[in-house]
C-alpha cells in the first residue's frame, strides 16, 4: 500500500470514528434530566411490577386503584409510586465498563416497572440497586437500553423499595376512617384503672364528657375535645395475625389493656379490645427489664374476633384518659 493510500485510509477511519462519536454523543444527549419521568401520571391506568417470575399489577378505575382488580391499594403507597414516576430525575448517564456490571445486576435483581394508559405502553424501565458513589438508583430503559443513575427529591435513595412485589405491601390496611364531624360517641374503658375511663358523647350540638360513674365533667375543654375527635381518620393496622393460632389464643387469655368503642353519626358501632404486647429481652436505660413492647400492641376487632398488630404511633393520639379533657 502506497503512502498516499495509507493516509487516505487513515483519514477515512478517523472520519468514521468522528461520525460514530458524534452519533453516540447525540444519542446520549437525549438522556436529559426528565428522560424517565411521566409528567402526567393521571393518564396511567395500569402499573405492572415484575421481578423474575413474580408479578403484580395495579389497576385504576374511576380514580381508585386496586391490586389485580380486587384489593384496594393503600393510598400512601400509590401516592409515593406516582410521585416517583412523575419526578424521577437523571443524576448521571452510566456508560463504559461500569455499565456492563450494572446491567448484569439489573438482570438478576432488577424490578421491572411497566406503565400503561389503557392498552398503550407509556414507559417501561428496570430499577436496580443503589449506586453508593452517586447516591442514586440505577435505572434501565427497556426499549432503548439507556442506563442512568436517578433520584427523586424528598424520597429515599432506594427507589426500588417503593415498588414491592408483595400484595400485602400494597393493599389498604384501614381499621376505621372516621373524619372530623362524623363521630357521635367515643368511649374507652381501662380494665386495670377504671378511673381513667371516659365517655365522650354528642348531645345536640356539643360534646359532653362523662366518667365511668356516668357523672358529667363540667369543666371539659372544648379545644381538647375537638382535637381528639380529629385523630380517628385513616387509622391503619400493621398486619393480621393468623386466626385460632397459639399466639392469638394466648393473647385472648390475657386481660385487655383497654376497650375502645366508637359510634358514627349513622349509628354504626366500632368495637375493639386492645392488648399490650409482651416484650422480649428489652431493658431500660438502667438495665431493668421492660415488660411490654413500646412500639406495638394487639387489637381484637369485634364481633369477627380478628387480631391485628397495631402501633403505638397510630393509636397513641386515640388512647387518652379522662384527665385529658379536664
Amino acid at each position: 500500500m502506497t503512502r498516499n493510500k495509507l493516509i487516505t485510509v487513515l483519514v477515512a477511519v478517523l472520519i468514521l470514528l468522528a461520525i460514530v462519536l458524534k452519533v453516540r454523543q447525540s444519542f446520549d444527549s437525549k438522556i436529559d434530566s426528565d428522560y424517565f419521568s411521566i409528567k402526567d401520571t393521571t393518564n396511567i391506568t395500569r402499573i405492572t411490577i415484575q421481578k423474575g417470575d413474580e408479578m403484580i399489577f395495579l389497576v385504576k378505575s374511576e380514580s381508585k386503584w386496586t391490586i389485580q382488580d380486587s384489593l384496594k391499594v393503600r393510598q400512601q403507597n400509590i401516592s409515593d409510586a406516582l410521585n416517583i414516576l412523575k419526578n424521577i430525575i437523571v443524576k448521571k448517564p452510566i456508560k463504559g465498563l461500569e455499565k456492563d456490571s450494572i446491567l448484569k445486576s439489573l438482570q438478576s435483581n432488577g424490578v421491572q416497572i411497566s406503565c400503561y394508559s389503557g392498552n398503550k405502553l407509556i414507559k417501561e424501565f428496570v430499577l436496580g440497586d443503589v449506586n453508593p458513589v452517586l447516591k442514586a438508583t440505577s435505572i434501565l430503559d427497556k426499549k432503548k437500553r439507556q442506563l442512568a443513575a436517578v433520584y427523586v427529591p424528598g424520597m429515599t435513595i432506594a427507589l426500588r423499595n417503593y415498588f414491592p412485589i408483595s400484595k400485602s405491601a400494597w393493599h389498604e390496611r384501614i381499621l376505621f376512617n372516621l373524619k372530623f364531624g362524623s363521630i357521635s360517641a367515643v368511649s374507652i374503658e381501662y380494665t386495670g384503672n377504671p378511673s381513667r375511663s371516659f365517655l365522650l358523647k354528642k348531645e345536640t350540638s356539643t360534646f359532653e364528657v362523662y366518667g365511668l360513674d356516668k357523672k358529667k365533667i363540667t369543666n371539659s375543654k372544648k379545644e381538647s375535645i375537638d382535637r381528639y375527635l380529629s385523630y380517628f381518620e385513616g387509622i391503619e393496622y400493621k398486619s393480621v395475625l393468623e386466626k385460632n393460632s397459639k399466639q392469638t389464643d394466648s393473647i385472648l387469655k390475657t386481660e385487655s389493656f383497654c376497650n375502645l368503642n366508637l359510634v358514627d353519626l349513622k349509628g354504626k358501632n366500632y368495637s375493639f379490645r386492645i392488648f399490650k404486647k409482651k416484650a422480649h429481652n428489652l431493658v431500660d436505660d438502667f438495665g431493668m427489664p421492660i415488660p411490654y413492647d413500646v412500639n406495638e400492641l394487639y387489637l381484637q376487632k369485634l364481633p369477627d374476633n380478628k387480631i391485628y398488630l397495631i402501633t403505638w404511633y397510630s393509636f397513641d393520639p386515640i388512647i387518652k384518659e379522662l384527665q385529658y379533657f379536664e
